[in-house]
């Protein structure tokens, strides 16, 4: 079976938060995904437009380097205004069916030991490309069952901003970055992720801004 988006993706949008940030769109929207067998599943998506353009933003990762961010009071609120009008509800939980059944399981980099905390985080950058997160970023780590994805919620030191990314270590997944030295790969597309991590990374964001 498929985890990738090695074909094309179908989604059916079942509803979205949106706010502005500098002028662009952003948006939290629940979306019923069509295309992996064997049963469709609900999916929340980070949705924006390239600075400047309206033109749906594509690739995590700008051609200049720079990964998507969002300040992290705003990704908050957009995850609370989620969570009030009921796009992260239990009854929309991915039940992973595609990976024989499961619920995803979370490290949370407040934790963990530092020995661990700087091994996962060199899992999940792309060291030399990384906006400047500060000495103890605060990260979340989902990995879903199945153990081949992981969907993280990174938020700076100074608490400032935040970025959603996912990992995988499926080696037919495109659009990837390669993260040398580790089994995993970084996708380059804007973040999908299930309402149960949904409603994990908002939980860790509450006492943080």
């Amino acid at each position: 079976m498929s985890d990738g988006k090695t074909h094309q993706t179908k989604y059916t949008l079942v509803r979205a938060v949106q706010e502005l940030h500098e002028g662009a769109p952003v948006s939290l929207a629940l979306q019923q995904r069509l295309d992996v067998p064997p049963v469709p599943f609900f999916t929340v998506s980070w949705r924006t437009t390239y600075p400047g353009k309206r033109q749906n933003r594509r690739y995590y990762w700008s051609k200049g380097g720079s990964c998507w961010t969002i300040p992290a009071a705003l990704a908050k609120e957009m995850l609370e205004r989620a969570a009030e009008e009921g796009l992260l509800d239990g009854k929309y939980d991915d039940t992973y069916d595609r990976f024989g059944g499961g619920v995803p399981t979370f490290i949370d980099s407040s934790e963990i030991a530092a020995g661990e905390r700087a091994e996962l985080w060199r899992e999940i950058t792309q060291v030399e490309r990384e906006p400047d997160w500060g000495p103890t970023p605060r990260f979340v780590v989902a990995t879903e069952h199945g153990g081949r994805w992981r969907k993280i919620m990174t938020v700076d030191t100074a608490m400032r901003f935040a970025t959603f990314r996912s990992c995988t270590t499926n080696p037919d997944y495109r659009p990837v970055l390669i993260l040398p030295g580790t089994d995993w790969r970084m996708d380059n597309a804007m973040q999908d992720a299930s309402t149960a991590i949904m409603r994990r990374f908002l939980a860790a964001l509450r006492p943080l801004v």
